[in-house]
């Protein structure tokens, strides 16, 4: 396999980095550019909607009075809103990797998920089959076939976080503090979770954790022998704020989770490209790389003339 250029391109609108990607595909069609993973950001908030979707699907308007912005994308799937996230990208061609299939590309893709995410302490998997609310127009409202789920959260303290921490309480801790509720508490506070919690939470770790669902969801498109696959990864939960946004019913807090619901821990944006970097890095051959100087013009022309127009926009 080639090398594979890694690109950090930040934050851009939807236009900007669904263009990036046709660029970059529509260059390795004509061989005249070579393997890439970008991760990347939005701004503004934006929902990208399936390249089969209805765009009926969106309630435009309200989007319009919001500022999230509103995108087509290349690639199948149902409607994310992307915001405090970051998006991993990855194209290359059948000349890259053997056997070219998509249950073979899906899987191969969803390993170095999963080393990224083992490198930050959460626990995940691959889904073995659709499952959920599938008649919804949001995305992570049911993992689809090979995306990756958050199984059982961790406590931010305990032998199996990296961090090996403490509790902040308790005869380990160095401090000897006592919990912040409980009979032994001066306050005789609550639990932020659990049937004597107003709220009825539950802990964000542990089998009865809520956040056990989708973590990332992904779309693949094939065309003349390149793949593209880009994928979101929600640092917290402001992604199910997609509800508001949508003519349906959507449902994605129910089975969908967030890096820090699945680890009761404070991810921020640079932890996760590092553990990217590295868990990709460990299946390819990553080289800090650019865009070539026909991407970049191709991304210009795009960005500028196919994703903001109605004709693509409103394709279905």
């Amino acid at each position: 396999m080639r090398p594979f250029r890694f690109i950090y391109s930040g934050a851009s609108n939807g236009f900007v980095n669904m263009a990036m990607d046709e660029a970059v595909l529509t260059e390795l069609q004509h061989k005249r550019s070579t393997p890439l993973l970008r991760i990347y950001k939005w701004i503004p908030p934006t929902i990208t909607i399936g390249y089969f979707q209805p765009a009926r699907d969106i309630d435009f308007d309200r989007c319009r009075e919001d500022g999230i912005g509103i995108v087509r994308r290349l690639t199948g799937g149902r409607a994310v809103l992307h915001n405090e996230e970051l998006t991993y990208s990855i194209l290359f061609t059948n000349e890259d990797f053997q056997p070219f299939r998509k249950k073979e590309l899906f899987t191969f893709i969803a390993r170095c998920l999963l080393d990224s995410l083992k490198s930050l302490g959460i626990s995940s998997r691959i889904a073995e089959k659709s499952r959920g609310d599938l008649k919804s127009a949001d995305c992570f409202a049911a993992p689809a076939q090979f995306e990756i789920e958050a199984t059982e959260g961790k406590p931010p303290w305990e032998k199996n976080n990296p961090g090996e921490g403490k509790p902040p309480w308790g005869k380990d801790n160095p401090g000897e503090g006592k919990p912040p509720w409980g009979k032994d508490n001066p306050g005789e506070g609550k639990p932020p979770w659990g049937k004597n919690n107003p709220g009825e939470g539950k802990p964000p770790w542990g089998k009865d954790n809520p956040g056990e669902g989708k973590l990332i969801g992904s779309a693949q498109v094939i065309k003349d022998g390149v793949v593209l696959q880009h994928g979101a990864i929600p640092l917290t939960g402001s992604y199910t704020a997609i509800s508001k946004y949508l003519k349906g019913v959507g449902g994605s807090a129910k089975n969908a989770s967030s890096l820090h619901r699945a680890s009761g821990l404070k991810i921020g944006e640079h932890d996760l490209l590092r553990a990217l970097k590295q868990g990709f890095g460990g299946h390819l051959r990553l080289e800090e790389g650019a865009f070539t100087g026909r991407e970049e013009e191709k991304t210009l022309t795009l960005a500028k003339e196919k994703y903001p127009s109605d004709e693509w926009m409103f394709l279905r």
